[in-house]
């Protein structure tokens, strides 16, 4: 956030004033904006971060019982 250089005063309280601003200027909707890239970006790192994680789990589940 920036202050406002003629008020002096950052524009948002807290997160929840922003969202709350944000809906009633641009509308709800608004809020969803950059949902879809961040899921495509995230979404092969999980996959791949889970898939390594059980198959380490299994791996060492077999030396250690």
């Amino acid at each position: 956030m920036k202050v406002d250089p003629k008020t002096g005063k950052y524009p948002y309280k807290n997160m929840f004033d922003a969202m709350a601003k944000t809906a009633a200027r641009e509308g709800p909707q608004n809020l969803w904006v950059g949902f879809p890239t961040f899921y495509i970006r995230i979404a092969p790192h999980v996959m791949i971060h889970l898939l390594v994680l059980d198959a380490l789990n299994n791996s060492f589940a077999k030396y250690h019982h």
